[in-house]
């Protein structure tokens, strides 16, 4: 006689695509009309179909909710804890970008864009403000990537650093760069490394001489002699790994200890004056200094943060520049500067060609 065992169903949960649309510095939300959630800002999205990919649900559930034509760019991430919604659902996030179509709302809810920075902030339904940041963070991702692509395509000063520069050369050079152009930076930077190779040989140095081999930067004479000091410091005990030892040093303040540990790979946003521009104008942020800057970027993962530097960096001084030219820029459709959305920005032209 045989023996049946029983076996324990397993529950199906629902599973939904989540977008997050990226259009001009802004992100599209809905404000739900049904529960859960009734009355709260949340992402665009919904449950998969009988017979769909997870991608066509995305498509056709943009389409309902918003009234846009969205192309998938990248997968951002799996939300799968039950407690994340009442109904259990689990999803898969999409980042976006838009192809067609113009902002309409529907059953679900009003449709709206909001500037990235300010929806950042706001208390969304669901797990959605996690889902946001994740997807911000993708779409960060991209940006570097492309913007380092693009930057030695068009041969970056701070490329040449980075492939030939020891430590002690890239704090230099970050130290001079205050106040300095980049290129008169690099210019300098050359000079002093010629004659002075390492921090021993700098640390002996003729202060005059120095003020001669970094003449054209800011504070040249100020800096000649912080320089001399910081050599000294480094030759003797070598340099500090943590931000607050960094700080410690002879000409080394907040922002230069921060910028030299992203140039060296730290998972730490180093806020200059490319970091600062670039990001108001994507959008990312509206802020008024560069430290306000890295405090607004802090969410973003451990790769972006020790990467934004030398890709915003990289592009600053190649594509969007204090004046940028932005026929260059493979990023038009994503900057609010470009469209004119929030053309606030730290340098303001009006470029929309």
């Amino acid at each position: 006689m045989k023996r049946h065992s029983k076996q324990k169903e397993r529950p199906v949960r629902p599973i939904a695509a989540d977008g997050i649309i990226i259009n001009a510095g802004q992100v599209i939300l809905v404000r739900r009309a049904n529960e859960p959630f009734k009355g709260r800002w949340v992402l665009p999205g919904g449950m998969l179909e009988d017979g769909e990919s997870l991608e066509e649900t995305l498509v056709r559930e943009m389409r309902e909710e918003t009234g846009l034509v969205v192309k998938p760019i990248a997968v951002v991430s799996a939300y799968s804890d039950p407690s994340r919604d009442p109904r259990k659902t689990i999803s898969v996030a999409f980042l976006c970008e838009v192809k067609a179509g113009k902002i309409e709302s529907s059953a679900e809810g009003k449709a709206k864009a909001f500037p990235i920075y300010k929806a950042l902030e706001m208390d969304l339904g669901f797990d959605h403000n996690t889902v946001l940041r994740d997807g911000i963070s993708k779409l960060v991702h991209t940006y570097i990537d492309t913007m380092l692509m693009e930057g030695l395509k068009r041969d970056a000063p701070v490329l040449h650093l980075k492939r030939k520069g020891s430590a002690f050369r890239r704090l230099v050079f970050v130290m001079l760069s205050a106040r300095t152009k980049d290129e008169m930076t690099e210019k300098a930077t050359n000079r002093l490394f010629s004659k002075y190779k390492t921090a021993k040989e700098m640390a002996k140095a003729n202060l005059a001489e120095l003020e001669k081999l970094i003449y054209g930067v800011g504070f040249y004479k100020t800096k000649a002699k912080k320089l001399k000091a910081l050599a000294k410091h480094v030759a003797e005990k070598g340099i500090p790994k943590s931000l607050d030892e960094l700080m410690q040093l002879p000409g080394v303040g907040r922002k230069t200890a921060r910028v030299f540990l992203a140039e060296m790979g730290k998972a730490i946003v180093g806020a200059d004056v490319h970091v600062h521009r670039i990001s108001n104008r994507l959008g990312l942020v509206n802020t008024k200094t560069p430290k306000e800057t890295e405090e607004k970027l802090s969410f973003l993962k451990p790769w972006e943060r020790a990467h934004i530097n030398l890709a915003m960096v990289t592009y600053g001084q190649t594509v969007c520049k204090a004046k940028p030219n932005c026929k260059l820029c493979p990023f038009k459709k994503f900057c609010a500067y470009f469209n004119g959305v929030n053309s606030k920005s730290p340098t303001t032209h009006s470029v929309r060609k």
